[in-house]
């Protein structure tokens, strides 16, 4: 019997939305008790996604992660892993700073344990709140989001369109917050491009990695500068200007891979994830998604009804609801 992605992987990020509601609900606890909050964040994280994800690995075969986009990608390739993390980085600021100065809302940008997100960290803190709250969070999402999501709904003759959809609508309500949204739409986006572009969720992990260093250690200080009367105008200015600049030099990157991929005949994504039962490549199922990504605009709208109305993703968005009323 064949599965339907559409069914089973928002079942997995339903059982993680289940999880983290009820780790945000501990973190009160954890704090109170006065443990080490990055050693219990990791935990946390590693109980929340890790495990979860290694039983969907394992119930789909051994060697399913050595058929998934976790590839190996060229060192010329990294220019694209920075100024796409330098162009999330940005676009993060100016839309919380949006939402600062037209909504007065000023939500911390973590799913676990915000209070310790932006704090002054002691220097001798900077390596476990670093490994807490940058490497194992973005280790965490993107394996669930960028490689499970991605592998399984291109793996069934989706396009790159509708899953990144897919991707991106259930990462974004990963933090239980309205906020939160545009913010993870934002960076989701950026990060399924990465992926497809180099063919490796790789460079999504590194990117991730490097975004979320950048809110622990460095927004603070970006938004001082915005918040400073005298200059306030000049610094949004100066930061709209960089992120053009910076998403004008990841477009050109994009576009140098995929025309060196063009002239070396390297096949596309969604053609390398397509595999039979056996992991051998499914010759026709491959034609058939390759049809797909020809259908245009069309296609593209009826595979993301499809995803958005699974049973199994109407639960996380009922959860993800529920969790916004305070039910839980």
């Amino acid at each position: 019997m064949k599965k339907n992605p559409t069914l089973t992987t928002p079942l997995l990020v339903f059982i993680i939305f289940l999880l983290m509601l009820a780790a945000k609900l501990g973190e009160k606890k954890i704090i109170a008790t006065g443990g080490n909050v990055y050693l219990s964040a990791i935990i946390v994280q590693v109980l929340i996604f890790i495990i979860p994800a290694a039983v969907f690995c394992r119930i789909n075969g051994i060697d399913y992660l050595a058929h998934s986009n976790i590839k190996l990608f060229p060192p010329s390739e990294f220019g694209a892993v920075v100024v796409t993390a330098l162009t999330a980085a940005l676009g993060t600021t100016l839309i919380r700073y949006g939402q600062i100065y037209l909504f007065g809302l000023k939500s911390p940008t973590g799913t676990l344990f915000p209070a310790y997100l932006g704090a002054n960290i002691e220097t001798d803190q900077m390596l476990p709140a670093a490994m807490a709250f940058a490497l194992i969070p973005a280790i965490c999402e993107e394996l669930v989001f960028r490689v499970i999501t991605l592998t399984e709904y291109n793996g069934s003759g989706l396009n790159a369109v509708s899953a990144s959809f897919a991707s991106v609508l259930m990462s974004a309500m990963l933090p239980m917050s309205f906020e939160l949204i545009p913010i993870y739409i934002f960076s989701g986006i950026c990060y399924c491009a990465l992926t497809y572009v180099t063919r490796s969720a790789l460079t999504a992990f590194i990117s991730h990695i490097l975004l979320n260093a950048y809110l622990i250690f460095g927004e603070k200080y970006v938004f001082n500068a915005l918040s400073n009367p005298a200059n306030k105008f000049t610094s949004l200015f100066t930061i709209l200007v960089l992120f053009l600049i910076s998403a004008a030099f990841m477009f050109a990157e994009f576009e140098r891979i995929m025309n060196l991929s063009a002239t070396n005949g390297t096949p596309t994504p969604s053609y390398l994830l397509v595999k039979t039962d056996d992991s051998t490549p499914d010759v026709s199922a491959s034609e058939y998604s390759e049809n797909i990504r020809r259908g245009g605009v069309s296609d593209n709208f009826r595979n993301c009804v499809e995803i958005f109305f699974s049973p199994t993703m109407l639960l996380c968005i009922l959860i993800f609801v529920i969790s916004m009323f305070g039910l839980f």
